[in-house]
């Protein structure tokens, strides 16, 4: 097994089929969340994303659809 490091994100590579890979992402990058309309216009003026919005947990009954 060998991790190469890249940009943003750590791959983690395996050489052999039979073992499972193991590992874990070192660093995400950051993701936008939102759409904001600043105010009443064309949205490829207008419309910002917004990374600074928090993820609201979910109920067990809920499912979030990327």
């Amino acid at each position: 097994m060998a991790v190469i490091p890249g940009s943003n994100i750590a791959e983690i590579t395996n050489t052999a089929n039979s073992t499972k890979v193991e590992g874990r992402i070192t660093e995400l990058v950051a993701t936008y969340r939102a759409y904001q309309y600043k105010s009443y216009g064309s949205p490829d003026v207008e419309l910002h994303l917004r990374k600074d919005v928090p993820m609201t947990l979910l109920e067990p009954t809920q499912l979030r659809i990327k």
